[in-house]
């Protein structure tokens, strides 16, 4: 079973950046590697709603957006896959 998947997207020239920044700073990982992290905190650390709230920009883009993640030392139960 493959592991990952090749897929293609538009990232506004804004977020690009701000993605290519953290590339230049954390020089282990690659850019693929920094996209599918960040999508995969979000898929899996927040909830349904949350999740919407953040697919309709225009619902937050021009106000203040108060957030949580912070990672705990209490491990998630082993699953087999």
């Amino acid at each position: 079973m493959e592991r990952t998947k090749l897929v293609s997207v538009r990232l506004e020239t804004e977020t690009y950046d701000k993605i290519e920044k953290i590339v230049a700073r954390e020089t282990y990982y690659k850019r693929s590697d920094v996209i599918n992290n960040l999508l995969k905190a979000v898929l899996d650390n927040f909830d349904d709603g949350q999740i919407h709230d953040m697919m309709h920009r225009w619902k937050w883009m021009k106000n203040v957006v108060n957030t949580q993640f912070e990672v705990t030392k209490e491990l998630k139960p082993y699953e087999r896959k």
